[in-house]
């Protein structure tokens, strides 16, 4: 059952997006028509390794191994407090990761794909969720609160440790402030949002929200690449480069709400209709799916 709700959805948004910037990219004069289609068949089959279609699709594989290790968690032993645990005992292990990389790397550098699967970089963010979790919906405990704290500080020590990598690898002057401070204003929002939701049903209706909700997925697989061909379309034509930034942004919130609206409800539907032996369903599910995107 797990299994089946984090198919129906991944897998979606990813064929449509994935199709859509494929498209896109062999409009550009002189690419490499194989290098697309590889790409191509290794986003929509979710190859864990390999070039990406886009590359902001390198985030799948990781939340991937981290619902492999939920669903190993789950068949084991089929309750809650074993999955907590096992989510605790990978923040702890990913805490320690960083911890050693700041104690004893001079210069420490972004891991590479294989230990990336491993889930030791990026297990901080997902206990951080599941702890945020659970001090907004339970009792309230300054143990798990203290400890959330110190994921934070492994999460934003990885976002630096990134912008470091990328300012060496490319030349360029990164300052890693700005995204710590946007994914520190996320994590308040997140740990708030159980409080946020009663006064946001003021303003908002629930199923709009809902719906824009499920477009950030789409959003974050189809920016990047097709925003960068449209954007040289614009820019080949003469537009000036802000001009094209703004266009391309808003055709890609367009292009989200109308993929969550329309095309992914109905392929969902489709793949939703292949049923897979069921075994007898857990007394409730330990943690809420991350989201994505």
């Amino acid at each position: 059952q797990f299994v089946r709700a984090r198919v129906l959805r991944l897998v979606p948004a990813v064929w449509i997006c994935a199709t859509t910037t494929a498209l896109l990219l062999l409009t550009v004069p002189g690419v490499d028509i194989g290098s697309v289609a590889h790409g191509w068949v290794n986003a929509v089959a979710f190859v864990p390794i390999g070039v990406q279609i886009d590359g902001s699709y390198w985030t799948l594989a990781i939340e991937i191994a981290f619902y492999a290790l939920i669903t190993t968690s789950l068949a084991l032993r089929r309750n809650d407090r074993w999955v907590w645990r096992v989510v605790l005992y990978l923040g702890a292990v990913s805490l320690d990761y960083w911890m050693m990389q700041a104690a004893f790397a001079d210069n420490p550098a972004f891991p590479t794909r294989a230990r990336m699967l491993t889930l030791m970089p990026h297990g901080v963010f997902f206990a951080l969720g599941a702890l945020l979790r659970r001090l907004s919906t339970e009792t309230w405990s300054w143990r798990l609160a203290v400890f959330s704290l110190a994921l934070a500080w492994g999460c934003c020590f990885e976002i630096a440790v990134r912008a470091a990598t990328v300012a060496r690898d490319y030349q360029l002057t990164i300052s890693p402030y700005l995204p710590i401070a946007v994914f520190l204003a996320g994590v308040v929002v997140v740990a708030l949002a159980v409080r946020l939701q009663s006064a946001m049903a003021r303003i908002l209706p629930a199923r709009l929200a809902a719906h824009i909700g499920m477009a950030t997925y789409p959003l974050y697989l189809v920016h990047q690449a097709a925003g960068a061909v449209v954007i040289a379309w614009l820019t080949a034509a003469e537009a000036p480069y802000y001009l094209a930034s703004i266009v391309v942004g808003v055709l890609s919130l367009g292009f989200a709400l109308w993929c969550a609206a329309i095309p992914e409800p109905g392929l969902r539907e489709r793949l939703a209709r292949f049923r897979l032996p069921r075994a007898p369903a857990p007394d409730s599910l330990p943690i809420a799916s991350p989201p994505t995107g």
